[in-house]
């Protein structure tokens, strides 16, 4: 009986072995499985301080745009985000290093897509400004010579409005910060003169700091997440698809988050002039975004902020319902076209604007249901037609078509400028056809071209070019070297095209805006030249022929040996002839003059051998200008 009772009172002997088995099962898996196995993936992101789109909000933690927008994704994805915070430049280099997976905020350029990866939807767009103190008086570029500019360092926006700046032939100084609020700070305090800055920090903080908007708005910029170059493509893949769909949903938290950090304080600042289409569709993407969601989710008072920045939107705009008529119209549409509202309400947009060589139906302006860009022409009340820019864009904020938006601007002065560059190229494109494709030839069409347009612009390029053959030549440049530089000096004023007839023939004193206009021929010509193929560097050695061996030049201020030796022949015989020469507009100053300045620069302006060589040209081998012209090579 006590055997019996003993087995009685313990586990049957067939538990105690399957419980010793389940024990050595559960030791196994802890051993062979990490611990993280189902955990979620740990995503790190870098923020700086650029608010509204990213931040550090009083509870310590990221805040705004970009941050509302991560968290959302992350939820969806199952993601655990670790954000990392420091300066703009320091998340830069983390993102390069491979210590966070994801940048917020990062304008896509050619050099960071070598180094980053990008996802393909925009998560915002956005635009740059300068603000400065109140009654600075800084309206305009030019009005930013001799100033200080506040920038954020290794921002896109300082790397842009250099050349800018450059173009314009400015002495402008960068004063470099970590973040916005020590720039804007700067300012406020009178270290700087004005600041350079994205249209939201701006619009956001301009009054915080006393300052306001200059009007100088440039360079329409897509601001995305980047990535490290060889990180896991889902993350970005995961960004795209879930910024699609907020995108298409008025109520997402997409929406939701634009009306919360852009509504006030933000001042919604229109910027005062848009140079290009691209601009126009930044805008208007911006724009219409806002305008879906407010006609759904917003009051009054936000509606009536909307129909203000509608009708004062520095171009001309339509919105037509369903049915291709026209709702409403803007002050500058009806300028533009010369019309009274009522000559336009309840009219087809097809009436006033027809895209360039359109006459059907089936081509109606407001017939897309995607955005779209085209150029087409305007009709105005006097029958005349002017050349526009366009943009339609389809208002569709639950994917239910409620009308459209029409955008023009005026492209006369541009459509004038790709007209007589079109007539350039097709010319050069048949002569290259029937040469087949000489370079030798193109450069003669080109400076017959100039010759066509200015008569005294070429004479002074052929007897430049004739000189400046000489000079190589007396340099103990080969056959073909000389003749490149013959060649070159031959149209190396191509850029005055761009530069009004009535402003190089001035008599007299020319004001500082038409001298540095003038300033912009070298840069000009090498955009004109840059697409031509040619063995050598022609368009380069046409940039730099007002280069000076000190740094004393323009456009970009070079000097000693970043100046190409064609460059610096060109210049000493372009100096000399253009002294020595007649003008309409002035008598000239005698070759002895010429020569005089020629050996006064000698060493400074001047390389020496080049200077050396022309004046032996002409005191010792009497070169003459008046000689029929020679061929080298």
């Amino acid at each position: 009986m006590g055997s019996i009772r003993s087995r009685q009172s313990n586990p049957p002997f067939r538990m105690r072995v399957y419980g010793l088995l389940l024990f050595v099962f559960l030791i196994l898996c802890a051993a062979c499985f990490p611990t993280d196995l189902f955990a979620a993936k740990i995503v790190r992101v870098g923020f700086y301080e650029n608010s509204p789109k990213i931040f550090t909000a009083e509870s310590g933690l990221p805040a705004g745009i970009f941050a509302d927008i991560i968290r959302y994704i992350a939820e969806k994805e199952g993601w655990e985000l670790r954000f990392v915070h420091g300066t703009w430049s320091q998340g830069l280099d983390r993102l390069e290093k491979g210590d966070i997976d994801l940048m917020p905020d990062v304008a896509y350029t050619e050099a960071r897509g070598k180094l980053f990866s990008f996802h393909s939807d925009p998560a915002l767009y956005s635009w740059f400004q300068v603000f400065s103190r109140r009654g600075s008086g800084i309206r305009s570029i030019p009005d930013l010579d001799g100033k200080r500019v506040a920038v954020l360092y290794r921002s896109i926006q300082q790397e842009i409005f250099d050349r800018i700046i450059r173009d314009f032939g400015l002495s402008v100084s960068f004063v470099t910060f970590s973040d916005f609020e020590s720039a804007f700070q700067a300012v406020a305090n009178g270290k700087a003169d004005a600041v350079l800055t994205n249209r939201f920090f701006g619009a956001h903080h301009m009054r915080a700091y006393n300052l306001e908007d200059t009007a100088i708005s440039f360079n329409p910029t897509r601001l995305f997440f980047a990535a490290p170059r060889d990180s896991d493509p889902a993350i970005p893949a995961a960004i795209d698809k879930h910024l699609r769909e907020m995108k298409r949903n008025p109520d997402s938290v997409y929406f939701s988050s634009l009306a919360q950090w852009t509504s006030s304080p933000v001042f919604m600042v229109i910027p005062t002039w848009l140079k290009s289409t691209a601009t126009l569709l930044a805008f208007l993407t911006l724009l219409g975004g806002i305008l879906s969601f407010a006609f759904k989710r917003q009051a009054d008072s936000r509606a009536a902020e909307l129909t203000r920045l509608f009708d004062n939107a520095p171009m001309g705009l339509f919105f037509s319902g369903r049915d291709g008529t026209i709702k409403r119209t803007n002050a500058e549409a009806l300028r533009m076209l010369g019309l009274e509202s009522a000559d336009i309400l309840g009219e087809k947009v097809e009436d006033f604007i027809r895209r360039s060589g359109k006459r059907d139906e089936k081509d109606a302006v407001t017939k897309e249901s995607f955005s779209s860009e085209f150029h087409a022409e305007g009709k105005r009340k006097d029958g005349t037609t002017v050349p526009l820019a366009c943009i339609v864009f389809p208002l569709t904020p639950s994917g239910k078509m409620l009308g459209t938006y029409t955008v023009f601007q005026d492209i006369s002065l541009q459509a004038a400028n790709e007209k007589r560059i079109g007539s350039i190229i097709r010319e050069l494109n048949r002569t290259v056809s029937a040469l087949k494709k000489s370079w030798e030839q193109t450069v003669l069409v080109l400076a017959s071209l100039s010759e066509v347009r200015d008569p005294y612009t070429s004479g002074h390029q052929r007897r430049v070019a004739r000189l400046a053959a000489a000079i190589a030549c007396e340099m103990g440049m080969e056959r073909r070297k000389a003749r490149q530089v013959e060649l070159a000096a031959m149209i190396h004023d191509i850029g005055k095209i761009e530069i009004p007839s009535e402003i190089l023939s001035k008599p007299g004193k020319l004001s500082d805006i038409e001298y540095r206009l003038i300033q912009t021929h070298p840069a000009a010509g090498h955009r004109i030249l840059q697409t031509i193929e040619v063995p050598w560097a022609l368009a380069e050695i046409i940039h730099q022929h007002h280069e000076r061996m000190d740094g004393s030049g323009y456009p970009r201020g070079l000097s000693g040996s970043d100046i190409l030796m064609e460059a610096r022949i060109i210049a000493v015989a372009d100096t000399v002839e253009a002294m020595s020469s007649h003008r309409p507009y002035r008598a000239g100053k005698g070759i002895e003059a010429a020569l005089g300045e020629v050996a006064s620069q000698r060493g400074k302006g001047f390389a020496p051998d080049v200077a050396d060589a022309c004046l032996r040209l002409f005191r010792e081998k009497e070169f003459r200008f008046d000689e029929e012209p020679g061929r080298i090579g």
